[in-house]
């Protein structure tokens, strides 16, 4: 069949029907893809906003993101917004403040950031995100500095 020609379906042949149907299924994992690249850059332009305008970012999507078929992975999430770990944020509160702070302190920072987490005991990542890490120094009971 010459390009630009349009052939109805009816009278293509089974494999020529499975070629199409793998075709464009490879079009619209392609196009998934680039959809979730998009939503991800989209709230990290937006969380930058709302960290310079001193408000808090609106990083939900009103739109579900890609569907997979595969089993969703347990364990480590990975990054947050921005390509930001919890351990950077962290980084960024302390250095920020000036001086050492207290878990409880660091966990209101990290909600005002707006990093996301769903921890349901923030204080307790921190504390084991402190804990794990070689970045984070201990100065008195309860009180931490960056290296």
């Amino acid at each position: 069949m010459p390009r630009g020609e349009k052939q109805s379906i009816s009278s293509l042949s089974l494999d020529e029907l499975r070629r199409l149907i793998a075709k464009r299924e490879h079009v619209l994992q392609r196009l998934q893809i680039r959809e979730q690249s998009l939503a991800k850059e989209l709230a990290a332009v937006r969380h930058q906003i709302a960290a310079i305008a001193g408000r808090k970012a609106s990083v939900s999507v009103s739109f579900p993101l890609v569907a997979d078929e595969r089993p969703k992975r347990r364990g480590r999430r990975g990054r947050g917004v921005g390509g930001q770990t919890v351990a950077d944020a962290l980084v960024e509160i302390i250095q920020r403040n000036g001086q050492p702070m207290r878990v409880g302190e660091m966990a209101e920072a990290f909600r005002k950031l707006d990093h996301p987490t769903r921890s349901k005991n923030l204080n307790k990542l921190i504390a084991v995100t402190i804990k794990g890490s070689k970045r984070f120094k201990r100065v008195a009971r309860g009180l931490y500095t960056v290296k």
